[in-house]
């Protein structure tokens, strides 16, 4: 046993040669292959990430693109209110505006054929709606005597009637004549305020708010009273469903009579000034 130790030797692992020794060929061949596997890596990383970078900018140009979508659509959507909405004659109506008056019948000198042109274009432009019509811009207007729904009209509408009024002082003389005081005065300050209302009209084009109504204290006399936000509207489709729903409120009996009625539905008469 110790014979046998005693021949045995330590072996240094450091003296034994490899089993396989790679030629200097060999060497540089697989540093060759080791380098192009990280050149292709490397180019398959950039080309990934090219790729994804790609389909960011592809995703953040879909996400911009909806949101300006969103944008816009909401920007020219109408705040209708809920029996014009469920209509189609809101719509959009492009067109140029001539710029000479030859051959329109609303402008010119008093003539039996202008004075019937703006009356047809104002008939029958006080409509019926619903509460729940008013509801929508919280306002009230008066009841039409069947219960039938409310008195009410188009902003439009009514700045088309301050604009024949607008041209009517302008002609006062043939308009106007037998007006005598205090009635001049109190026709000189609705013409001021036809004149701002068309002044808004103008910079909001085509109105379709609703025009509410209201009682004056003291008797049965009829004025506006308020109107909800502005939109703009292609006017013949628009109008043409107004006269679908016209009613006349000077008619007797169409309107709710005043002691029929709330307080809401009154409007304090102001003095002459």
């Amino acid at each position: 046993m110790n014979m046998m130790a005693s021949h045995e030797t330590a072996i240094d692992d450091s003296e034994i040669e490899p089993l396989y020794l790679l030629s200097e060929d060999q060497n540089t061949h697989c540093r060759r292959q080791t380098g192009q596997r990280k050149k292709k890596g490397r180019l398959r990383f950039a080309y990934a990430s090219l790729v994804a970078a790609y389909l960011v900018v592809v995703i953040l140009y879909v996400i911009l693109w909806v949101r300006l979508t969103k944008l816009e659509s909401v920007a020219i959507e109408p705040k209708l209110f809920p029996s014009l909405a469920r209509s189609s004659a809101f719509r959009q109506h492009n067109r140029v505006f001539p710029l000479t008056v030859v051959g329109t019948p609303f402008a010119g000198d008093p003539s039996t054929e202008l004075d019937q042109a703006w009356h047809a274009l104002l008939e029958g432009t006080t409509i019926r709606v619903s509460k729940e019509d008013l509801d929508y811009y919280n306002v009230t207007s008066l009841p039409l005597a069947d219960g039938s729904g409310f008195a009410s009209e188009l902003f439009v509408t009514h700045e088309l009637h301050c604009l024949k009024k607008i041209r009517q002082w302008i002609y006062k003389e043939t308009y106007f004549t037998d007006v005598k005081e205090p009635a001049r005065g109190e026709l000189k300050r609705h013409i001021d305020h036809c004149i701002e209302t068309v002044r808004q009209g103008i910079m909001c084009r085509g109105d379709v708010s609703l025009g509410t109504y209201t009682y004056l204290t003291g008797g049965s006399d009829v004025t506006a009273r308020s109107w909800g936000s502005h939109q703009c509207v292609d006017f013949e489709a628009l109008i043409a469903w107004t006269r679908e729903r016209s009613l006349d409120i000077f008619k007797a009996g169409v309107l709710a009579k005043p002691e029929d009625i709330g307080r809401e539905h009154f409007t304090e008469r102001k003095p002459p000034t």
